[in-house]
């Protein structure tokens, strides 16, 4: 009987790889990247052997776990395919890079490069003898020994250090392009940096590949556009504006028009039928100054053409196009979800058929990922097992986030826990500018996902606002009927939002309410006096502008909602303020009626 092995894999680094990103396109990249490296390894152990992931199609997740005949060779074999991965999707973008360069190809370090993105390549494994009579045994011992070999890690000689500045990225690498030459147009272009940025071969990589054909990214004003430009009229009128803003800023740039366009195939509707594949960085005018401009002459230029001045080509587009006062909102939204008690639940899948029947629906749900999220005017990031993360305009994230929970608890009903309860996904929003760092964006984001893992139960959802003034402000809830409304939190947070389009509910309310428990909030025996302050706020109060008493029907779910001692007022007064950025969000695309009840 010949022996077998389980074997256990990690490919890394993963967080410090994926987050280093200064750019909607270093991320989506990175991520793609990562799963790509995955998959090579995932092809090279079998897909006939694979227990998770189940399968190569899709995205694949950075841990491998799989059943073999042998292992003599399995860390050659895989480094082998890693390296020669690495080589095929570098070579290209170098070559071409040195293409552009001509005669100043030194100006590029390539040989420093190359070793920087095989260096950066984390592989891991350990295996041991499998008994299939006591499988959950056998994997919990090699996820052991997996973590202690990861924990010995691996540093090797540095042979691409220099005394050059490091990456913008990450800081962790020297730049691979000549420090003098930063700032120059060319360079500029040739590597799309922004000025007095620099990046090592890693950056690079993220930067210039293309994934291929049938994915695209958007830029982060892009996302925060999407509102605005979708309701963009599909009349001559409009068409005309448009090209000539593009032509006029193509002439400024002197360049040809791709240089404003997003990358890859567009998702079906996602496509203006108006603006087409042009970025939606183009609408605001602090963008412009990250486009490269041969001289800062052209630069004023373009941004009086954005303004509209009367004599130039292009006056009043953005009224021409989108109508009077009309400009984009500078916000969006990141959203980051993940599979609640997932550990404990393969944990309960005792042999390799249970275990990789979990595997499969987990692909199921991830392959479902992506139309979900362009359903929703979003671009998928990343989708791999139980991990989500996308970017979505406001007035769209709060309908994909609760599809993609739906579409993960169908998927995963048959499996559960040792408490009999199937998995969740619970889901972290970030609503942040769209100049904000992406670096720091992604963290807000991170911490909206912890925030929902807090809920008891899970199977939650929190927002965090973080705008660009003040602090950042949370609010969370559970996907299902809670204690606190009988109704799920997106369903009462969508009220709030529907009450802020029809202008049912006064904006100071809410700040009113907030200021009120800062005071009181500290002094239990004053809770009745400040429920009963809280009320008389809401009574006095008045909507539609100041011309009419806030309604008999509104005023008393209101008054439920203080008087339940399971939702403090703070979290009220927070549901109603978060809410009214996106009444801002659903009104500019055009919606005035999106439900929610209480």
């Amino acid at each position: 009987m010949n022996k077998k092995y389980l074997i256990s894999i990690s490919i890394g680094p993963v967080q410090d790889f994926i987050a280093s990103a200064r750019r909607s396109r270093d991320l989506w990249f990175g991520s793609w990247l990562l799963s790509e490296l995955s998959k090579v390894v995932a092809q090279t152990i079998g897909e006939e052997n694979l227990i998770f992931p189940s399968s190569l199609s899709g995205n694949v997740v950075n841990k491998i776990l799989a059943i073999v005949d042998s292992i003599e060779n399995i860390e050659k074999d895989c480094q082998t395919t890693l390296k020669t991965r690495l080589e095929r999707i570098y070579d290209s973008i170098f070559d071409e890079i040195e293409r552009k360069l001509g005669k100043d190809k030194n100006l590029f370090y390539r040989t420093e490069a190359e070793a920087q993105i095989l260096d950066m390549v984390e592989f891991y494994w350990a295996a041991i003898p499998l008994d299939k009579s006591k499988y959950d045994d056998c994997r919990e011992r090699v996820e052991i020994l997996l973590n202690a070999r990861k924990a010995t890690r691996n540093f090797n000689r540095v042979t691409w250090g220099k005394n050059v500045p490091k990456s913008s990225l990450d800081g962790q690498r020297e730049s691979v392009i000549d420090d003098t030459k930063i700032n120059d147009v060319k360079i500029q272009r040739i590597f799309n940096l922004r000025k007095s940025e620099r990046l090592c071969g890693v950056g690079v990589l993220k930067r210039l590949a293309e994934k291929g054909n049938d994915d695209s990214f958007f830029s982060t004003s892009h996302v925060a556009s999407l509102p605005l430009i979708l309701t963009l009229k599909n009349d001559e009128k409009t068409k005309e504006a448009v090209e000539d803003y593009v032509r006029e800023i193509t002439r400024l740039l002197n360049v040809i028009e791709g240089i404003h366009k997003y990358v890859g195939k567009v998702p079906d509707g996602l496509e203006s039928k108006v603006f087409g594949k042009y970025d939606g960085h183009l609408l605001f005018e602090n963008r412009l100054a990250d486009l490269p401009f041969e001289n800062k002459e052209n630069l004023e230029k373009a941004k009086e053409a954005l303004l509209g001045v009367p004599e130039k080509n292009i006056e009043g587009f953005l009224e021409k196009a989108f109508g009077k006062n009309k400009k984009p909102l500078p916000y969006f939204a990141l959203l980051q979800a993940d599979g609640d008690r997932m550990g404990t639940v393969i944990d309960n899948q005792k042999n390799p058929t249970d275990h990789k029947k979990l595997s499969e629906a987990l692909s199921t749900f991830a392959n479902d990922v992506k139309t979900i999220v362009e359903k929703h005017s979003g671009c998928l990031i990343y989708s791999g097992g139980d991990d989500v993360l996308a970017m979505l305009p406001l007035h769209t994230v709060l309908g994909c986030s609760r599809e993609l929970s739906d579409k993960f608890a169908k998927d995963l009903k048959g499996f559960k826990d040792v408490k009999n309860i199937s998995p969740t996904l619970s889901a972290g929003i970030a609503i942040v500018h769209h100049t904000e760092p992406l670096q720091e964006s992604l963290a807000i984001m991170r911490n909206a996902e912890k925030e929902a893992k807090l809920v008891d139960g899970k199977n939650a959802l929190a927002i965090t606002l973080s705008k660009r003034s003040g602090a950042d402000t949370t609010v969370k809830g559970s996907w299902v009927d809670d204690r606190k409304t009988g109704k799920s939190f997106d369903e009462r947070f969508k009220w709030f939002i529907q009450l802020h389009l029809d202008d049912a509910l006064p904006d100071g309310v809410a700040f009113e309410l907030r200021d009120l428990w800062v005071r009181f909030s500290n002094i239990p025996s004053l809770r009745k006096a400040m429920e009963a302050d809280a009320v008389r706020i809401l009574n006095r109060k008045k909507s539609e502008q100041g011309l009419s008493k806030v309604s008999k029907d509104i005023l008393g779910k209101l008054e439920v909602l203080i008087l339940n001692k399971d939702l403090s007022l703070e979290d009220l007064a927070n549901e109603i303020i978060v809410a009214r950025d996106f009444k801002k969000a659903y009104k500019q695309a055009g919606k005035s009626a999106i439900g929610g009840t209480i």
